[in-house]
């Protein structure tokens, strides 16, 4: 009996033990972030072209890093076109994911390019069109990956501040 009721108490504290392990357990820690909306209206924006090059899993990256890319435009005053309206920029954003091999490690590059052009090429590919008005690029490298939603707003928002910063620059 004794003998039982130890071998129950075992397999209930392996389970418990289990069900707590670091494969289970919640997150150990949360980021947020939150914005207001602006009054001031800089720019009407098109998001033309959004690529994610990676090696998988792609399309739930690429609603993310739109939602991400209107919302860090909007926080600088730049706001979507709606329907009917003529948009003063085109913006396309390309994000890249490699892996390499440094040491016994696999790291990972990441770069996203941002680039605004003129509202007036909307019906012109990106390849035939002229030197865009501004770009960006931001390059980051490490164990992070672009699945991560902390890696990816990150680079995102760099890359918007620093398009939106030479956009301003060269009006």
């Amino acid at each position: 009996m004794k003998k039982k009721i130890l071998l129950v108490l075992v397999l209930v504290l392996a389970m418990a033990a289990f069900l707590v392990s670091c494969g289970t357990s919640l997150p150990s820690w949360y980021s947020s972030r939150s914005w207001s909306g602006t009054n001031h209206v800089k720019g009407r924006v098109k998001l033309r072209e959004i690529t994610i090059d990676k090696i998988a899993g792609t399309a739930s990256l690429e609603e993310e890093a739109r939602g991400l890319v209107f919302m860090y435009l909007r926080e600088k005053g730049y706001v979507p076109a709606g329907e009917g309206e003529g948009e003063e920029y085109l913006v396309d954003m390309i994000l890249r994911e490699r892996e390499y091999i440094s040491g016994w490690k696999t790291k990972r590059s990441i770069a996203a390019d941002l680039s605004f052009w003129p509202g007036s090429l909307s019906d012109v590919s990106p390849s035939a069109a002229p030197a865009p008005l501004s770009a960006s690029r931001v390059v980051c490298t490490g164990d992070e990956s672009l699945s991560s939603s902390k890696t990816l707003g990150k680079i995102i928002r760099l890359a918007v501040s620093r398009g939106i910063r030479a956009l301003e620059k060269n009006r």
